[in-house]
C-alpha cells in the first residue's frame, strides 16, 4: 500500500515533466530497424535494495538469498525490494535488449530462464534479477506502431524511475531523525 501511494505521489508530481522528443523516438526506431533484423527481449523480475556500504550488506545479501530459497523470489521481492515493482512480486515485464545497460545485458545473456543473478552493485543500491523468459522479435514482421509504443513506454518508465529516485534522495537528505 505504501509503495502504491509512493507511485501515485511520483506520478502526480512529475507527470507534467515527462516530455518525450518525437524525433528522438523516431530516430531510435529507425536506427533499430536499420541495424537489427532481430531484437532480443527479456521478461524480468527484480529485487532492489539500498546499500549501507558496510559489512552489513553481505549479511543482507545472504539473508535475501536464503529467503528466495525458502519462500520464492516473488515473496522476497515484496518483503525486501525498494523498487516500485515490489508490489507485483518484483515483476518488471518485457524489456528490450536495447533498453538495458551493457552490464545487465551481459549478465542476462549468460543466464538461463528461471535463474537469479548475483547482486548487481550500483552507487547506493544493489539489484538482483530473475530471468523469467526471453524471446526474439523479428523486426521485419513486427508492427511499427507496437514497437514505437514499447520505446515510448520504456522512456517514460526510465524518466519516472529517475524522478522517483531523485525525489527520494532529496527527502532523505533533508530529513533529520533524532533517536532518543
Amino acid at each position: 500500500e505504501t509503495e502504491f501511494n509512493w507511485q501515485k505521489l511520483i506520478f502526480r508530481n512529475f507527470k507534467n515533466k515527462i516530455s518525450l522528443d518525437k524525433t528522438e523516438i523516431d530516430n531510435e526506431l529507425k536506427n533499430l530497424l536499420e541495424t537489427q533484423t532481430n531484437l532480443q527481449e527479456y521478461e524480468l523480475a527484480e529485487i532492489e535494495i539500498s546499500l549501507k556500504n558496510n559489512s552489513e550488506d553481505k549479511n543482507t545479501f545472504q539473508e535475501i538469498k536464503n529467503e528466495i530459497e525458502n519462500f520464492g523470489f516473488e515473496k522476497t521481492a515484496i518483503k525486501y525490494s525498494i523498487s516500485t515493482t515490489s508490489l507485483d512480486g518484483g515483476k518488471i515485464g518485457w524489456i528490450s535488449s536495447k533498453s538495458l545497460s551493457k552490464k545487465i545485458l551481459n549478465i542476462l545473456e549468460k543466464m538461463k530462464i528461471g535463474e537469479i543473478s548475483e547482486p548487481i552493485i550500483q552507487t547506493n543500491t544493489a539489484t538482483i534479477i530473475k530471468l523469467l523468459n526471453k524471446k526474439t522479435l523479428d523486426l521485419k514482421t513486427t508492427d511499427l506502431d507496437e514497437l514505437r509504443k514499447k520505446i515510448i513506454n520504456s522512456k517514460k518508465n526510465e524518466l519516472l524511475n529517475l524522478y522517483s529516485n531523485n525525489y527520494l534522495s532529496k527527502i532523505k537528505n533533508n530529513a533529520l531523525i533524532e533517536i532518543k
